[in-house]
């Protein structure tokens, strides 16, 4: 979507909108056809529209995932499930930095550990295998 989006600026400058808009999404899971959704992007609410659009598009609700920070899943042999859920706590950067950021007091875990479940927790990761 294209919107000006200073419309007092004589330039005229564009602003693209990166989130396809609901029909946009329907065409692109009927020319796809995935058997497996997992939308990534947005809040809750947003994730929750996601789903019913590919629900409305022949995708099976249990076949649909809702992610949550440290949500593990597992797409193996034609198969996807959710395979485990972390504890909030390794998730959340504040939580995660402040552990970074002890001096003397004892770790809960170590900063190799600490350092990469910051990285995934601020960057995300998706392995393919």
């Amino acid at each position: 979507m294209l919107t000006n989006s200073d419309k007092k600026d004589k330039k005229q400058i564009v602003h693209v909108s990166g989130h396809a808009a609901k029909e946009e999404q329907k065409l692109l899971l009927l020319t796809t056809k995935p058997k497996y959704f997992i939308p990534i992007h947005g809040d809750l609410r947003m994730m929750i529209k996601q789903k019913e659009t590919a629900e409305s598009t022949g995708i099976k609700g249990e076949n649909i995932f809702l992610p949550r920070n440290g949500t593990i899943i597992s797409m193996k042999n034609g198969k996807c499930r959710i395979v485990e859920e972390l504890d909030k706590k390794f998730t959340d950067p504040l939580f995660l930095l402040k552990q970074r950021n002890r001096k003397k007091s004892k770790k809960l875990i170590d900063q190799t550990q600490l350092d990469k479940q910051l990285r995934i927790q601020l960057n995300g990761i998706l392995i393919i295998q």
